[in-house]
């Protein structure tokens, strides 16, 4: 059976497909099935890769790892299509002054 390449998001997948789902080196597979889904046609997220982002406040590097995204996508059941903009300390000032 022939290898699916794919980025990290895309439609959801049939079970025979997401098997032969081909993920890149050092990435972790996403388990599709804890994600947030509402239709058939909703996207997910196949698989995580620690992800560098600026934060849009402070400007500062930060590195939004396979743990959060997992945390973020499968537990919290967030847009498969969010990514990071804040670090963690402007997270936590931004929670602190709603």
């Amino acid at each position: 059976m022939a290898q699916l390449k794919t980025g990290p998001v895309g439609p959801q997948l049939s079970q025979k497909d997401f098997k032969r789902l081909s993920i890149p080196e050092g990435a972790a597979k996403a388990n599709i099935y804890n994600q947030r889904l509402k239709h058939d046609l909703d996207h997910v997220r196949y698989y995580y890769v620690d992800m560098p982002f600026t934060c849009k406040k402070c400007g500062i590097q930060e590195v939004w790892t396979v743990d959060q995204q997992r945390f973020w996508y499968e537990d919290c059941k967030g847009d498969p299509n969010a990514v990071a903009i804040h670090c963690h300390r402007c997270r936590k000032h931004n929670e602190r002054a709603t």
